[in-house]
């Protein structure tokens, strides 16, 4: 039984969790490829069922498709998927979730955990985060969902990054440069066809400028690389080139187009300067 995070390079498990099926890939995709790149595991937990990301069809039939692209998307870096099957849209803090989380990340035994902030436009983000948080001690005890066995510690819990500035603004204490995997991130978002190619499209008004399905993979890769970075403007990249500086030196900082940041979450894990290095040594 361990009773500390592993932090050796390729034998770790990172569980990321989102309130939906493309959280992961749009915040921390690039990151979460170069960590299975180096071996380590890697799995996307959507809290929702994806149920609400539709304009036009029923919440069965839309469920059962964003759980296949789901899978199809962390396939792409043998990575796996799973759901807690909350209805996308009506996530609550509750005490049934949160024992559900427990229970969830208790069977999974992470490493590390990835995750949005609690400061979010969307509910069902926020109350992701909340319950990351609300569950983050309580894997420890064994008397909570005393039917699965409990941790013998408290995983690393970090945030990816955001541009919301109420209660404060994003601090992140680590970047990543994604640029070697951007095709990669590109096309795990591309597998998830029903957000980028119709949802997406349909809230920012543009549907009618979509490539069409026959006007080939790189064209509607390319569309969704440039709905990626509509989404991500200013890019992490610009708004941290400090960082990358000091990690990188300034020469291949200055030169780099696309990163990830990450905050670390005082709820999980101690993490130092020294390790944060050992956590993204290698990416």
């Amino acid at each position: 039984m361990k009773h500390s995070p592993n932090f050796e390079v390729g034998s770790r498990i990172v569980l990321c969790i989102g309130a939906h099926p493309d959280d992961c890939e749009f915040r921390c995709g690039g990151t979460a490829a170069l960590w299975s790149g180096l071996g380590d595991t890697i799995i996307f937990l959507s809290l929702t069922d994806g149920s609400s990301g539709t304009f036009r069809e029923n919440p069965q039939q839309i469920r059962e498709r964003r759980k296949l692209e789901a899978a199809a998307s962390v396939a792409i870096i043998h990575g796996k998927s799973r759901c807690m099957e909350c209805v996308d849209g009506s996530l609550t803090p509750s005490l049934e979730n949160r024992f559900r989380l427990i229970s969830l990340i208790r069977e999974i035994q992470p490493d590390i955990i990835v995750t949005n902030r609690p400061n979010d436009y969307h509910p069902d983000h926020r109350y992701a985060a909340q319950l990351v948080q609300d569950a983050s001690y309580m894997l420890q005890v064994p008397n909570v969902v005393p039917e699965v066995p409990p941790l013998r510690y408290v995983p690393v819990i970090m945030y990816w990054g955001d541009s919301f500035e109420f209660p404060y603004r994003f601090s992140p204490r680590a970047i990543v440069d994604i640029d070697s995997v951007l095709d990669t991130k590109i096309a795990m978002l591309s597998a998830h066809e029903s957000q980028m190619y119709e949802w997406l499209p349909w809230v920012d008004s543009q549907l009618e400028q979509v490539p069409p399905p026959e006007a080939g993979s790189a064209a509607r890769k390319a569309w969704t690389l440039a709905l990626y970075r509509r989404r991500a403007v200013p890019t992490y990249a610009e708004r941290y080139r400090d960082l990358l500086c000091e990690r990188y030196g300034e020469l291949r900082g200055m030169a780099v187009v696309e990163a990830e940041a990450f905050e670390m979450c005082e709820y999980g894990y101690h993490v130092d300067g020294a390790l944060i290095k050992r956590i993204f040594a290698g990416v």
